[in-house]
Order: C-alpha cells, then sequence, then structure tokens
C-alpha cells in the first residue's frame, strides 16, 4: 500500500510540474489601466484585469471587445446624439451590433464635422 502513496505522490508530482509548463507568466500586472470615471467602465475593466491574472484569456478577450462595444456605442451617442440609427437599432430595441457600430465610427471619423470638431486622425 505505500508504494501506491509513493507512486501516488511521484504522479502528482509529475503533474504539477506539467502544469506550471503550461501556465504563461504574466508580463503586466494588469492588463488595462485606464482610469475611467463611468462606473460601467471601471467594472468592466475590473472584470479584464481579473481574467487576465486569473489566465482565463479566453472569457479576457470577451470582456475586452465588451468594453470597445460600450466606448464605440458612447461616443456615437455623444456625438450624433438626435441621429439615434448610427448607434442604436430601434427595430430590434438594443444597441447596433458591433460591426456595425465599427463601420459607422470609421464613417465618422472620416466626416468633415467630426474632423473640425475633433481632429484628424489620418
Amino acid at each position: 500500500m505505500e508504494d501506491l502513496n509513493v507512486l501516488n505522490d511521484d504522479l502528482k508530482n509529475d503533474y504539477e510540474i506539467l502544469i506550471q509548463s503550461f501556465v504563461t507568466s504574466l508580463e503586466f500586472e494588469k492588463i488595462i489601466e485606464m482610469n475611467l470615471s463611468d462606473e460601467i467602465y471601471q467594472e468592466v475593466i475590473k472584470e479584464i484585469n481579473g481574467t487576465y491574472i486569473d489566465h482565463y484569456f479566453a472569457s479576457m478577450y470577451i470582456m475586452v471587445r465588451k468594453l470597445l462595444e460600450n466606448l464605440l456605442y458612447d461616443c456615437l451617442k455623444k456625438y450624433y446624439d438626435t441621429d439615434v440609427d448610427k448607434y442604436f437599432n430601434a427595430g430590434k430595441g438594443q444597441h447596433q451590433g458591433f460591426g456595425t457600430l465599427i463601420d459607422n465610427f470609421n464613417i465618422t471619423i472620416k466626416e468633415t464635422r467630426f474632423k473640425t470638431d475633433i481632429g484628424d486622425f489620418e
């Protein structure tokens, strides 16, 4: 029976060494160090950093997308205000999809009014 326990301990040690070989050492303490005043952004950034620290990278990418999507939505909403179709799909009762938000933002930054108000990004 002792031989079996020693064998189990050896396997456990080998297993732990194998697991450690797959664990990536993190380059940064936090992946995002932004100080946004909006509480919604703070919560998302906290989740992004938590998933990064815990090595849940697939979840981290989803949260980064959520942050970008919310930032684009809020930028378009603030800039267009009454031109709701740029950021909100009234038919579905929800904000535009991520792809539409990206497309609309890319159009926005090329507009003369935007360049005059904000500056040229090209």
